[in-house]
């Protein structure tokens, strides 16, 4: 099958005042009134097709490739993914009636490589509907292709909504590529998001920062993650949450591009995003997700102290194990924002071997 581009998306085709309520997630209704649930959009192809240039992700790609994206919109990021890497198939997850005819309209260019599924792409349940539908068809890799690489013919690329259901939408990709559950069933998947500030801070949130999660340490232990795409004041908001700047900002993964601030690239609502790459490590049989969770949750939500005084929240008699996670290379001395997702799996390793550790509360966590 012989492959034609796709003509370049312009702003006068694809600008929210073509479309009725653009931004509306179906799914995304939340009751708090204040903060309504949206999904803006990529509206500048020239800083997608920049970002991928640069990206050199293409070579990473087999012949083979099946392209998943979530909420294409107006399908601007559609096509230059489209045009960047040369799928076999490129299937498009969109629940929004509005989009509807341009990306019919897309698809129709592109000799049944590319299909629309009126679908929404929030609920997990789509998924499992193109797998049964034999939409989705992928290679499971073994442990050993895991090890050796990213998957080479399945990737997944969205627009993130902002506020709530964006949130809770990173985390659960995060969680789920960490653990091989959703895509990640199928091995090392790379993820491409279009992320609004909210979700940006939260997953980006490194070693020394402040207020940092669950799902920022998550990403550190299991998650290679690129910024593509920057933006200064998402920089300058996780920057404030730094105490100790010259030490820890290194942490932060620098943007391959930053475009100007005055660029409008996102429409109908510019929430200053970014475009991270996340592509899962090769999977660590040796640790405990279930223990390792329990760890952060009680080393890093509950004590804001010093590790050498936060143990006993594990239960009690903990701080005996400080002589061996000592010996192991961590630092009790540190404050538990400043540990490593490394210093993490060190203490989950020796806490797992603890003859006291209550096995009741690995059940515990959520």
């Amino acid at each position: 099958m012989s492959f034609r581009l796709l003509p370049k998306r312009k702003y006068d085709d694809v600008k929210a005042g073509n479309f009725i309520n653009p931004g509306k997630v179906q799914l995304a209704k939340n009751n708090r009134k204040d903060k309504p649930q949206s999904s803006p959009y990529l509206i500048n192809q020239d800083l997608m097709d920049k970002a991928l240039e640069a990206s050199n992700l293409k070579q990473q790609y087999s012949p083979n490739l099946t392209i998943v994206e979530m909420a294409p919109a107006a399908g601007v990021m559609s096509t230059s993914l489209y045009n960047y890497f040369k799928p076999k198939k490129h299937i498009l997850l969109e629940s929004r009636d509005t989009f509807f005819d341009p990306l019919r309209k897309l698809s129709n260019q592109t000799g049944g490589r590319m299909q629309l599924i009126e679908k929404e792409g929030f609920k997990w349940s789509t998924y499992s509907e193109l797998i049964q539908s034999q939409i989705l068809q992928a290679t499971r890799q073994s442990e050993e292709e895991q090890a050796a690489s990213p998957h080479q013919e399945l990737l997944f690329a969205a627009h993130v909504p902002i506020h709530y259901y964006g949130l809770l939408f990173t985390s659960q990709i995060v969680e789920y590529l960490a653990s091989r559950d959703w895509l990640g069933y199928y091995g090392r998947v790379r993820v491409l998001l279009w992320l609004p500030r909210s979700p940006a801070i939260t997953i980006l949130t490194s070693q020394g920062f402040r207020n940092r999660s669950m799902t920022a340490v998550r990403r550190e232990a299991f998650i290679d993650t690129r910024v593509l795409v920057g933006n200064q004041s998402i920089h300058d908001g996780l920057m404030k949450r730094c105490p100790s700047k010259p030490k820890y900002s290194q942490y932060l993964p620098k943007p391959i591009i930053q475009p100007p601030d005055e660029l409008k690239f996102m429409e109908p609502l510019h929430d200053g995003h970014i475009l991270v790459e996340l592509t899962p490590k090769p999977f660590d049989n040796s640790l405990s997700l279930s223990l390792f969770t329990q760890v952060i949750k009680g080393l890093l939500y509950i004590s804001r102290g010093k590790l050498k005084d936060s143990l006993e929240l594990l239960g009690a008699g903990a701080t005996n194990l400080i002589p061996a996670i000592r010996d192991a290379g961590v630092d009790v001395e540190l404050p538990n924002f400043c540990l490593s997702a490394e210093d993490f799996k060190t203490i989950t390793r020796i806490y797992e071997r603890w003859p006291l550790r209550d096995p009741l509360k690995e059940d515990e966590c959520v």
